[in-house]
């Protein structure tokens, strides 16, 4: 077998926005205005810092702070939490953080990447440091804020966006960390997703824009007033759906970032990064020179502007700009292996404000690939623990998630070394012959898993809409009973499916289609005049995986309900007990909602 070397280096391949990191979730950052996320850690890596070629050299005061890793600073797009917020309510675990609306840590919310495992809550992230931020120039008044949501578009059960200013009198001091007392108690905006039933209206609040083609999502807001000169910082919220929303569903994920900014009197200056329609193109082939076109960029005064050009990529050492600080520039890009995903990104700046756009480029090689390149499935060698629980976790382009093997692979004491368990993993996931693959591309574009701590990668069909993966750890499994309480040991009779359009199934007969989730992690399940077996595995923030049904019973015609539930109950990714005690449950992609009414109460 001939395999293909990689084209990067080990510094290069660190340098990833839909690459994979260890046990992240990941998928959102405010993009415009720069967060302290999208400064240090979209545009400046920790190795660039290191390197001293960074835009923004003082990120590396955060990435390299006390009690970090140098990958931390890599995972600036999973500043997240299962949670309701800072707004809350605060609910027990499996909520996280647990029962508090104010943890200790506010820009990251303490979030559940650094804190998961640690009750204390006390693990700060890169972007809670003290530092002297990069900031941006705004003015009091109606401003856009623009989440960058690539690596993971969960447009279809986004539910909220809700910003938070420090007091008018508030002094920013490096050195001192930012305490919830530095806030107004009351949001100055708060936007909700409108839902018509389990239905998204488009266009339902004007000040929410859905930007599908660009992967980000933008709202209106109206900026209260501040000093001129003086500095604060916005503290930004997007939720997603979950188990206490209208409607419920989802896995109550949320996104926290912190926006440093000072604050112009009236008629200040405003700039508008704009790249000229068609450069870079939406897609390229083979090794090919691409025009990048800024010159269009303005400044609301006459202000002088400058340029910066960044590219990010799974190889970013296939791609260099010619002149990063010119207007117009070029992209160089040499032939990738498989096709791949290039976000090339102009800021500009001038008058003491500063502006973003980006462009996507599919990039694909000369000689054709039936894979997609999502990223490599480690950063760095990693020893497991028997009893972990390993799977690759993949974003579509609508949102949804997957999970690859559809049951995790356990650690074994054979498979704990560094390169044991991405072997196992690969063939795992590989066996099951999907649109996933994990390991090296060979020269007949083949997926072959290789014992080896950080060549393999992740690879979808080209043709799928999976758009980024993350590898997921999650310690030892703990029985149903102690994972999921209120769903071990009930019982439940079937009321309806609903799709997102509206449409659905029901039935005359719901007596004929229930589950039992027994405290042992088996579940039976009657299905039609079908009896069906499998188990359930819940994770502990309303995630549900249900394993392959093995169907029993006489030959019987099956019908729409018999033959959806048969396909479907193994892609249920979330599950909802409502105060009106009926159980939902929410399938992959967002492809709709199930609802069964209780029979038998856990005891």
């Amino acid at each position: 077998m001939t395999v293909r070397k990689p084209k990067m280096s080990a510094a290069g391949a660190l340098l990833l926005l839909l690459g994979l990191t260890g046990s992240a979730w990941g998928h959102g950052v405010v993009m415009d205005p720069p967060s302290r996320n999208w400064f240090c850690g979209a545009i400046t890596k920790p190795d660039e810092v290191q390197n001293g070629v960074a835009q923004f050299p003082v990120c590396g005061d955060a990435f390299f702070a006390p009690g970090l890793a140098f990958e931390d600073g890599y995972q600036f797009m999973s500043v997240l939490t299962h949670s309701r917020g800072h707004a809350g309510p605060a609910f027990p675990a499996p909520t996280f953080p647990p029962n508090t609306t104010t943890p200790p840590h506010v820009c990251s919310f303490s979030s559940q990447t650094w804190n998961n495992n640690n009750p204390a809550l006390n693990r700060a992230t890169p972007w809670d440091q003290p530092i002297n931020w990069p900031t941006t120039t705004i003015t009091s008044g109606l401003r856009n804020f623009t989440w960058n949501i690539s690596w993971g578009p969960h447009f279809g059960d986004s539910e909220d966006f809700t910003y938070w200013i420090t007091r008018s009198d508030f002094v920013y001091q490096v050195g001192r960390p930012l305490t919830w007392a530095d806030f107004e108690p009351a949001p100055f905006c708060d936007e909700n997703v409108v839902y018509n039933g389990f239905t998204q209206v488009p266009n339902g609040n004007p000040d929410i824009t859905m930007n599908t083609g660009g992967n980000s999502i933008t709202t209106r807001c109206t900026v209260p007033s501040r000093p001129a000169g003086s500095r604060h910082v916005i503290y930004a919220e997007w939720g997603r759906l979950g188990a206490n929303s209208t409607p419920p569903g989802g896995t109550d994920e949320r996104f926290h970032g912190c926006i440093d900014v000072v604050f112009q009197g009236g008629g200040g200056t405003t700039v508008d990064a704009n790249i000229t329609a068609g450069q870079p193109p939406a897609a390229i082939t083979g090794a090919a020179t691409v025009p990048l076109n800024g010159s269009g960029s303005t400044c609301s005064t006459g202000c002088t502007l400058t340029y910066t050009w960044t590219v990010n990529a799974q190889n970013p050492d296939l791609y260099s700009i010619a002149n990063p600080n010119a207007a117009q520039t070029t992209l160089t890009a040499l032939d990738p292996d498989a096709v791949s995903t290039v976000t090339v990104t102009l800021t500009v700046s001038g008058g003491g404000a500063s502006n973003s756009e980006s462009r996507q480029i599919t990039h694909s090689p000369a000689g054709g690939s039936q894979w997609r390149d999502l990223g490599p499935l480690t950063l760095e060698p990693r020893t497991l623990v028997v009893g972990d629980r390993v799977s690759v976790r993949t974003v579509s382009q609508t949102g949804g998630d997957a999970f690859w093997p559809t049951n995790p692979l356990v650690i074994t004491s054979a498979t704990t070394g560094p390169t044991a368990w991405p072997l196992a993993l690969g063939q795992a996931v590989n066996a099951q012959n999907g649109i996933v693959r994990v390991g090296v591309l060979n020269n007949s574009d083949q997926v072959v898993p290789q014992a080896n701590a950080t060549a393999n990668r992740v690879f979808a069909t080209a043709t799928s809409n999976i758009i980024s993966a993350f590898l997921q750890v999650a310690g030892p499994n703990v029985p149903p009973s102690v994972a999921a309480p209120g769903l071990a040991g009930t019982s439940w009779r079937f009321v309806k499916f609903q799709r997102p359009d509206g449409a659905g199934l029901e039935t005359n007969d719901p007596a004929a289609y229930t589950l039992d989730f027994r405290k042992n992690g088996n579940l039976a399940a009657a299905i039609g005049c079908h009896r069906a077996q499998s188990t359930w595995r819940a994770t502990g923030r309303s995630e549900l995986q249900i394993a392959a049904l093995s169907l029993s019973g006489a030959r019987c015609s099956s019908g729409p309900l018999h033959d959806h539930l048969v396909r479907n109950l193994g892609s249920v990714r979330s599950y909802t007990i409502r105060s009106s005690g009926h159980l939902f449950l929410s399938l992959m992609g967002d492809a709709g909602v199930y609802e069964f009414e209780p029979l038998k109460p856990a005891k």
